[in-house]
């Protein structure tokens, strides 16, 4: 069935649609503010795009997670959204899109992305602090250059795992951690590496088999 949630809805609870499998597409209100967690979760016939408004201010854990049909992703640009919680879009293979993670974000939680396979760019925002663990882990179709922006301190652990197509890396002069396995099978990354001096730790197996590099 398709969804059309009333413009009037300000809140969509935890919970509120898990595992409508035979779901196939929602229009999201024009003046949401929040979206519970899990309350896509499981919803495996869902197709087309989430384009969230900018009214959006949080958006839970899990909340989309394995919606593997979904094919293009909007996050909104509010300055009260700063949060990527853990699984938000884990295992939604169908993204096909550029993903842009917006300014406001300083946290993307841990694989909250984890498996979107085909993914094609990503654009990290520039006011975001820490990347936790598994949070990009098997998108294996993201191209090009990935620019760690300025203000990142942290990569988690298994964070770009087998990101097999990037094929440059740029690194902030804020870094002070790189998890372990964080790189691990990039195997099209074609450079010098160059590490800021604020890095203090690299872990395990960070760039093992970056056979390139």
């Amino acid at each position: 069935c398709n969804l059309i949630v009333p413009e009037t809805v300000t809140e969509i609870g935890p919970l509120s649609f898990y595992m409508c499998r035979n779901l196939i597409s929602v229009k999201i209100p024009p003046k949401l503010t929040s979206l519970g967690k899990q309350a896509f979760s499981m919803c495996i016939g869902l197709t087309g795009s989430i384009e969230f408004p900018n009214t959006v201010q949080s958006i839970g854990r899990e909340v989309f997670c394995n919606c593997s049909k979904l094919t293009l992703l909007v996050l909104p640009k509010n300055k009260k959204f700063k949060l990527i919680d853990s699984k938000s879009f884990y295992g939604c293979s169908g993204l096909c899109c550029d993903l842009t993670i917006p300014d406001t974000i300083t946290e993307i939680g841990e694989s909250s992305f984890s498996q979107c396979n085909n993914l094609k760019s990503l654009k990290l925002g520039s006011s975001l602090n820490i990347i936790r663990n598994n949070a990009f882990c098997g998108c294996s179709n993201l191209r090009g250059e990935l620019d760690i922006t300025n203000k990142v301190t942290e990569i988690g652990d298994y964070c770009f795992y087998k990101c097999s197509n990037l094929t440059s890396l740029k690194i902030g002069n804020s870094l002070l951690k790189i998890g372990s396995y964080a790189f691990y099978e990039c195997v099209k990354l074609k450079q010098d590496l160059v590490f800021p001096d604020s890095v203090v730790d690299i872990g395990d197996y960070c760039f093992y088999h970056c056979s390139e590099i």
